[in-house]
């Protein structure tokens, strides 16, 4: 039976879709994502499948391209969008899906490319994927410190400017372990509300719906999860039982290392993990003030509070680089960034960053510590944060803003979270490859004058 009798649209199709959009547009994938699946009214059991299709064609673009563009007939990248996705998608599936026959796939998309752009296109995708495998495996994937920095943009997939740093900062082995931790899938980890639930009860209830999962070694309210996008559609997710959140930004809250009597500022607080991981540390006791600069993030931070039903939270629009905010003891500065040490669960951002991109980032983090050390009073503490590796973006803020004032000290944080996590001048420093969690940076500075 033909797979196109009708006019619904199959979930390859909106992988494709998807990926155009990105490709035209180059948006955030996840809001490109939101938006389609509203747009075109996905059911949310259909979402899982190919938001992960999504995300590893993202992973592995660079070198699916290559692949494709040995056979292609003309100019492949400036052939058609929807054709490239096309192809692309085939192209992972017979060399990463094994599970799907490969008759299936070239199926599939023949026939998707067919109704999209006609005969002749679909004759070359169909001659393009029965290849497809056969060019792969003649591809030597060996990579050495001798490859040159455009084989290991193929076989890594991501962009060269990358490479170039990551090997001048962090050594070859490092760059490479990173590159691979980048491109594999990533394990969910969630943080259990346990103003609601008890860790085991809530473990009870993974194993009765069959979910695999293991303990955090690291912090015991998170726990590392497979399939675990299917939890998002759960009535314990849309009752705030859980939240997703990666270990790394639990560490974060850590740092603040919070008491009941502060008066607590999270300043560029969207999407609320951190401030509503806090709040559930202290039982909504701490009355905790929540700010971000654009109408789309408040939109964000007030669907997590909403759905963890915290009061101890109030929120309000307020931009941490110019505008004026109460004066308090303790601030979470987590400042905006490349996003570096997250590339892993977010597959497109090595492709939307660009070199300019550190100077832009770097201005508006100096921009906002300025700023918000203005609000903290004598003997209060500003904590600094970033999910990014970049040294510019770390250690050399805070040594340009400590230069700059004697009002301000560094504190350690050695005692504030496991000392494996934390780098030869006391702050908190994770590696993705070598920590297995995101990659995050954070420091605490202490007001004395």
């Amino acid at each position: 039976m033909g797979i196109f009798l009708n006019n619904k649209i199959q979930p390859r199709e909106h992988v494709i879709k998807i990926c155009e959009t990105f490709d035209n547009h180059g948006l955030k994938l996840s809001i490109i994502m939101n938006d389609y699946f509203l747009k075109n009214k996905v059911s949310k059991s259909k979402r899982p499948e190919i938001t992960f299709l999504v995300q590893e064609i993202m992973r592995k673009k660079n070198y699916l391209d290559f692949l494709i563009n040995k056979t292609f007939k003309g100019d492949y990248f400036k052939s058609h969008s929807f054709l490239k996705n096309t192809l692309r998608l085939g192209s992972y599936e017979i060399i990463y899906r094994s599970h799907i026959p490969d008759f299936a796939v070239v199926n599939e998309a023949v026939a998707i490319i067919k109704k999209k752009l006609g005969k002749s296109p679909a004759g070359l995708v169909n001659a393009i994927l029965r290849k497809i495998k056969n060019i792969d495996n003649g591809i030597n994937k060996s990579l050495s410190q001798k490859s040159s920095i455009n084989d290991l943009s193929i076989i890594l997939s991501h962009p060269k400017w990358i490479l170039k740093k990551w090997k001048n900062n962090f050594g070859w082995e490092k760059m490479i372990s990173l590159c691979e931790w980048n491109n594999k899938i990533p394990d969910l980890t969630l943080r259990i509300n346990t103003n609601k639930i008890d860790v085991d009860t809530f473990k009870n209830y993974l194993n009765k719906k069959n979910f695999l999962f293991k303990d955090s070694e690291i912090l015991p309210e998170f726990l590392i999860i497979k399939n675990g996008s299917l939890l998002r559609n759960s009535s314990m997710f849309k009752e705030g039982f859980f939240s997703f959140q990666d270990i790394s930004s639990g560490l974060i809250s850590n740092l603040v290392d919070i008491k009941i009597k502060d008066s607590f500022i999270d300043a560029c607080a969207a999407p609320g993990g951190k401030c509503s991981f806090l709040a559930e540390k202290t039982n909504s006791k701490l009355s905790i003030q929540a700010f971000d600069i654009d109408s789309n993030r408040i939109k964000l931070l007030h669907q997590t509070i909403d759905r963890l039903n915290i009061k101890s939270i109030t929120i309000s629009k307020k931009d941490a680089s110019c505008d004026s905010f109460p004066v308090s003891n303790k601030i979470l500065i987590d400042v905006p960034c490349t996003g570096t040490g997250v590339m892993s669960k977010r597959a497109d951002l090595r492709w939307r960053r660009k070199p300019n991109h550190l100077n832009e980032m770097i201005e508006i983090q100096k921009k906002i510590l300025n700023n918000m050390s203005k609000f903290i009073g004598i003997g209060g503490e500003i904590i600094y944060s970033t999910c990014s590796l970049e040294k510019e973006e770390n250690w050399d803020i805070i040594d340009d803003f400590l230069s700059r004032t004697d009002k301000f000290k560094f504190i350690s944080s050695k005692n504030l979270v496991p000392s494996n996590f934390i780098d030869h001048r006391g702050a908190l420093s994770t590696f993705p490859s070598i920590h297995k969690i995101d990659g995050v940076f954070g420091v605490k500075l202490k007001r004395i004058l």
